[in-house]
């Protein structure tokens, strides 16, 4: 199997991101926040999202080897966010059915009004 490597240097930043790990909402949300410094080409090849980046002002290489840190960083944070969103939209639309229930699924609580946890015994 043979990996592409990503790189950078003071014209551009060129990264790929399997298709099998990364989905193409996450890495477009990603480049988003990075739109007010980049001109971005988004391609396919193979298994791979091939991104490459150009400033849209001339960054000296130690900005550029940190923007590329934190755009891989990202990249998982929206990833990871995405997989949340996912896993979590069953609670989300439970939790949203019962905030407009009216009090259909209201239960009756245990206890008396004034003792509603049962601490006082009679």
């Amino acid at each position: 199997m043979n990996i592409p490597n990503n790189s950078y240097n003071t014209k551009e930043i060129s990264i790929y991101l399997n298709h099998s790990f990364y989905s193409k909402s996450s890495i477009i949300k990603t480049l988003y926040w990075y739109s007010d410094r980049f001109i971005f080409q988004f391609n396919t090849k193979n298994e791979y999202f091939h991104l490459i980046l150009n400033p849209i002002e001339e960054l000296e290489l130690e900005e550029m080897e940190k923007l590329f840190h934190l755009l891989n960083r990202d990249f998982l944070d929206f990833q990871l966010r995405q997989v949340i969103h996912e896993e979590t939209k069953n609670i989300r639309d439970l939790i949203t059915a019962k905030a407009f229930s009216n009090g259909q699924l209201d239960e009756i609580p245990n206890g008396d009004i004034s003792d509603p946890v049962g601490f006082i015994t009679k």
